[in-house]
């Protein structure tokens, strides 16, 4: 049975993906809290890869993943593997999704291979 909330003055339905995708998010919620993670952890990585820093480290964290969400559906349980996932603030975020050599280089400093 799916799962009825509000957007505005519609109801949507949550499938099977948006479960998982919930699921995800509290558990990475919790790794942050377990490992005393509580701000972006890429800033000052690619400042010192790229040698510049094109916008101001807000702090404000999103989880940005190693590979796009699809790669994760055949083993969801990876959504929330600590060499998956890095805590990133939203600028950050975005230039990593945008620049994915930079990206893997940041996880393996991070997170390792």
């Amino acid at each position: 049975m799916h799962k009825n909330y509000f957007i505005g003055e519609r109801m949507k339905t949550v499938g099977k993906q948006g479960k998982i995708n919930a699921k995800a998010n509290k558990k990475i919620a919790q790794m942050w809290l377990d490992k005393d993670i509580e701000y972006c952890e890429v800033c000052e990585i690619i400042y010192k890869l790229t040698g510049k820093l094109d916008w101001a480290c807000l702090q404000a964290s999103s989880n940005a993943h190693r590979h796009p969400r699809v790669w994760y559906k055949s083993n969801p349980e990876l959504l929330w593997d600590y060499k998956q996932v890095i805590r990133a603030c939203m600028s950050a975020h975005e230039f990593l999704d945008r620049n994915n050599d930079i990206k893997e280089a940041v996880f393996i400093l991070l997170r390792g291979k």
